[in-house]
């Protein structure tokens, strides 16, 4: 959209729904209340400024939990008068020790580096924003939030460490130490948070308290003239500007749409295609009893639980390890194609749909986590032990490319194709009916 600059013009108030891409005004809301998009219902803001001075101490305890779990026991095994015990940090180490450099690294991401960095994020911006003068750093750093925090996994981890708990019952005496419970507190936590920040009263209270990188100068954008409107993807500003400038709230580089976002996210599910056959292949691991055992695969789990009698594990590992893969790849294909050929095919569910698959596609982690637990724990050599196969890096390649591929489809294509298909429309409709006219 392009506009021409009015004294009197303030976008202060509106926010561009990054689903849809509408521009809309979002007044000010009282506590409780919540602004929807009037488009594609997409949740524009969920005000809730009262809750700011919980959430700072959601977040104080979090990190004290957190640093807890790091360093206390994880689970116990015993099995024949031998004993072992682990951390948090014992699966990613085994899986490196066992040539999984590559899955090691994405479970300490994921269970250990991210969530420490969310937290870190939310200590320096909660607590910093009670200063009278904020760090001018302080807006740049709480944008990274919203990016970070989908990579932030421990409530995935714990689930994922249940269904291990399940098996190695089965195979030895287990007892669970105090990291485990340290971690649900965390999750409760960040959860809570997440569901009752109210992310634009941050935002409100930094500015104007001065804590900006950058201001413009109003007299050079009033000679540069035209300008597009833009929406800021992590602090939700709507200003005018170039397109790749910096916005002059957070300092992150506004984008009219995400550069090459079709391209991109066709390469990405291509890939992730190709790797989900021998995701669902390939063994994922190799439990040995006694030097004796074989391979198991995805499904072979999904038998294993369902034989013990867990049908409700059963049925989760069976949804988010291969049919929630599968969910995301066939609509993510099928958003893309109806973009390509500018389709207004219920546009509204189609944005909803987004929604779905890029809030779920995370969950399929759990396989990953319950792998990293079982080769951590049953570390017992001729006794048992517990190895990673290759279907594992096939499968974890599956999710963190559909998760970035999510992330890189740009939804306001959908619209924008969809609209331009209705505008070549009725310039032909208006054309014809003036050859009929004359």
């Amino acid at each position: 959209m392009r506009i021409r600059r009015r004294q009197h013009d303030d976008l202060s108030t509106y926010r561009e729904c990054h689903d849809c891409g509408l521009v809309q005004q979002v007044p000010d809301l009282p506590d409780g209340e919540v602004a929807v998009c009037g488009r594609c219902d997409a949740i524009l803001r969920r005000a809730n400024v009262k809750g700011i001075p919980i959430a700072r101490a959601c977040v104080t305890v979090a990190a004290l939990l957190f640093t807890f779990a790091l360093i206390s026991p994880f689970v116990d095994l015993h099995v024949l008068g031998r004993y072992t015990t682990s951390t948090l940090f014992t699966g990613p180490k085994e899986l490196g020790q066992r040539g999984m450099a590559a899955l090691a690294v994405v479970v300490f991401m994921t269970l250990i580096a991210m969530p420490a960095l969310k937290i870190t994020l939310l200590l320096m911006v909660l607590w910093g924003m009670m200063s009278p003068r904020p760090s001018k750093f302080l807006p740049w750093i709480y944008g990274w939030y919203g990016f970070v925090s989908p990579w932030a996994m421990v409530e995935v981890f714990l689930l994922g460490a249940f269904i291990a708990y399940t098996r190695l019952r089965a195979m030895a005496a287990v007892s669970v130490g105090p990291c485990i419970i340290a971690l649900f507190g965390v999750m409760l936590l960040l959860v809570a948070i997440d569901a009752t920040l109210d992310r634009e009263a941050i935002w409100r209270t930094l500015q104007a308290k001065g804590a900006r990188l950058s201001r413009k100068d109003m007299q050079t954008e009033e000679a540069e003239g035209w300008h597009h409107i833009l929406g800021c993807h992590a602090c939700y500003l709507v200003s005018r500007a170039r397109d790749g400038e910096s916005c002059r709230r957070c300092g992150h580089h506004l984008h009219f749409r995400k550069r090459g976002s079709l391209g991109r996210t066709w390469a990405l599910l291509i890939g992730a295609t190709l790797l989900y056959i021998p995701a669902n292949v390939l063994p994922v691991m190799t439990v040995l009893r006694l030097g004796k055992g074989g391979p198991t695969t995805i499904m072979n789990g999904v038998v294993e639980l369902a034989e013990a009698h867990l049908y409700p594990l059963a049925g989760l590992v069976l949804l988010a390890s291969v049919v929630v893969p599968m969910i995301k790849l066939v609509s993510m294909v099928m958003m893309l194609v109806l973009t390509h050929r500018k389709s207004d095919y219920h546009l509204k569910h189609r944005a909803k749909l987004y929604r779905f698959v890029h809030a779920i596609g995370r969950w399929s982690m759990i396989d990953i986590f319950m792998l990293a637990t079982l080769v951590g724990v049953v570390r017992l050599g001729f006794l048992s032990t517990v190895l990673p196969g290759m279907g594992a890096m096939a499968f974890c390649g599956v999710v963190l490319i559909t998760m970035v591929a999510t992330d890189m489809f740009d939804p306001r294509l959908m619209w924008d194709a969809a609209e331009e298909r209705a505008a070549r429309d009725d310039r032909v409709i208006t054309a014809v009916r003036k050859a009929e006219s004359t």
